[in-house]
């Protein structure tokens, strides 16, 4: 019997020897933010009120209740000191905690059966670099769980400096209202996952980007651009919003759809590990880069969205784009991605250069008449059919496709803007009055100009025959450079541009009377034996004429 009372004793005092005691008066609970924890009140509480408080009642608190095993989560209790005696005690977690010396806060971090406890920490201060004219702390030397006091040295604490929290290894972050002011990447590339803020701060730029966040609260704040960025919070709570306009995004998900009242955004989204976009219902405007260099493979643009920018979606693996309204596409938007099919929206009026070129596009549907087709825009595609009305199509817009068949209204082709396709004799040539300027067809053996083109100013690839120049009078630079040309009739040309025979396969060549102009390196890098000049006695019948127009074979002047 003596030794089972022995026993129990020892047992009594192991358990009164772990657990932490706190002397003050509960005087209400935090909003939702504590780990479940038993606080166990041995005295009689003048309890004022519970707020927010999440817990597990065994019994009803009123005032003056004895109460035992109140339940509650992670977060603060609010006090009046040297009221009541009570402790705190936990089994499951590692936590601690202690209270201000100027505020009537007890904060549990961390409670451990080892835990020493104080009611007032007087090192804490100890912790901060603080400069006092500017009210601002600027660097930090303290624990990883950081408690932000009203006042240091009993002066206001009111900003929070550049960078001064940076790279500490921190894990939980407390702010308390009196600061105004979190400056930019204050805490950035930490180990955080849990914040609570108080009061109505500025929360600026990156100031807490790259860290572990998984809970937040937040009274209220005005955030700058990607104040929270790459954080692990959940889709409730990953969207930081001033008047309707999206600062910060601080979730983990794959698949985001942006929330309906949100008219723009100004965060960033590049580099992170999306697949799917959804504009949502009311976005007006979605900004440059917003998703460049990402892994999205599914983008869904809502029917309110008037503008997309440069480089918005370039460089990722989008295989599944849905575009129900855009005014205009800009630069690079959908560059370098995977998408096969896309029906454009019946408001679109512009696609900017490059928007979507370097994709497996094959079939492509303009819903209405556009003002403009961009540089490039849907260059290194494989396209084989277009119906299109457009004004103006600019330089190599369509360019290396598998255009095979055509139906186009437009007055206006950009150089080369349909160079590198399959198009049939009928439908290759492509004129802006008497100027060709751009060639699509597959043929590459005989090419003969159209009678009407007085001028060429497209470029040719991949020719290994002859070419009938017809009623041509000017052939602009690099026009039939660098392909294998082995006969070309000139019978017609007045000038023949820099570079225009560069680097083909011609053995002979007869220029006309009528030529007058023969610029740089016209015909250099060619095989010739013989050239003959109609109608000349010299190089000095020649308005204008190079010496390196010709780097090979006897030239001959038939007017001597």
């Amino acid at each position: 019997m003596n030794k089972r009372i022995s026993t129990i004793i020892f047992i009594i005092l192991v358990v009164l020897l772990c657990v932490p005691v706190l002397t003050s008066v509960i005087y209400k609970f935090g909003v939702n933010k504590f780990y479940k924890a038993c606080l166990d009140v041995k005295y009689k509480a003048n309890l004022e009120y519970i707020k927010n408080h999440n817990a597990n009642l065994e019994i009803n608190l009123s005032e003056n209740n004895d109460f035992t095993n109140l339940l509650i989560n992670d977060g603060y209790i609010k006090i009046k000191e040297n009221k009541v005696s009570f402790t705190l005690k936990n089994y499951y977690l590692s936590k601690c905690a202690y209270k201000l010396e100027d505020s009537d806060e007890i904060i549990v971090i961390s409670l451990t059966d080892n835990c020493n406890i104080n009611l007032i920490n007087n090192n804490i201060n100890n912790n901060f670099t603080f400069d006092s004219k500017t009210q601002t702390i600027t660097d930090y030397s303290g624990s990883s769980d950081v408690i932000i006091p009203n006042k240091i040295d009993g002066i206001d604490v009111i900003n929070i400096g550049k960078r001064a929290f940076h790279n500490k290894g921190i894990t939980s972050v407390y702010i308390n209202s009196s600061v105004k002011t979190i400056e930019e990447e204050a805490f950035l590339n930490n180990n955080i996952t849990s914040v609570t803020i108080k009061g109505e701060p500025v929360i600026k730029e990156k100031a807490f980007m790259n860290n572990f966040i998984e809970n937040i609260d937040i009274e209220s704040a005005t955030y700058e651009i990607d104040s929270f960025k790459n954080n692990l919070l959940s889709e409730e709570d990953a969207y930081f919003i001033n008047d309707n306009i999206l600062m910060s995004y601080g979730g983990y998900s794959k698949n985001i759809t942006i929330p309906s009242f949100v008219e723009k955004i100004e965060a960033t989204f590049n580099n992170l590990n999306v697949t799917t976009f959804n504009t949502g219902n009311n976005l007006k405007e979605i900004p440059d880069y917003l998703f460049k260099d990402n892994n999205l493979e599914e983008v869904i643009i809502g029917e309110n969205v008037e503008k997309i920018g440069k480089e918005a979606f370039m460089n990722n693996k989008i295989d599944n784009l849905t575009i129900l309204s855009s005014k205009i596409i800009l630069e690079g938007a959908f560059k370098n991605n995977y998408i096969t099919t896309i029906n454009l929206p019946s408001n679109l009026k512009e696609i900017k250069e490059s928007a979507f070129m370097n994709n497996k596009i094959y079939n492509i549907t303009f819903e209405s008449k556009l003002d403009y087709i961009g540089e490039k825009a849907f260059k290194h595609n494989y396209i084989t059919s277009l119906n299109l009305d457009v004004t103006k199509i600019d330089k190599e817009a369509f360019m290396d496709n598998l255009i095979e068949t055509i139906n186009i209204n437009c007055t206006n082709y950009g150089i080369d803007s349909f160079k590198n396709n399959l198009l049939n004799n009928n439908d290759a040539y492509f004129v802006n009055g008497n100027t060709l300027v751009s060639y699509g067809g597959y043929e590459k053996n005989i090419i003969t100009i159209p009678s009407d083109v007085l001028r060429i100013s497209a470029t040719f690839s991949n020719l290994d025959g002859w070419v009938n120049l017809n009623n041509t009078k000017v052939i602009d630079a690099n026009a039939f450079a660098n392909n294998k040309l082995k006969k070309v009739n000139l019978r017609n040309v007045i000038e023949i541009g820099k570079n225009a025979f560069l680097n083909n396969d011609l053995t002979s060549l007869i220029v006309p009377n009528s030529t007058m102009f023969i610029k740089e390196g016209a015909f250099k890098g060619n095989k010739f034996n013989k050239v003959i000049m109609q109608g000349k006695t010299s190089m000095k019948d020649f308005k204008e004429i190079y010496f390196d127009s010709f780097d090979s074979g006897k030239i001959v002047f038939e007017g001597e």
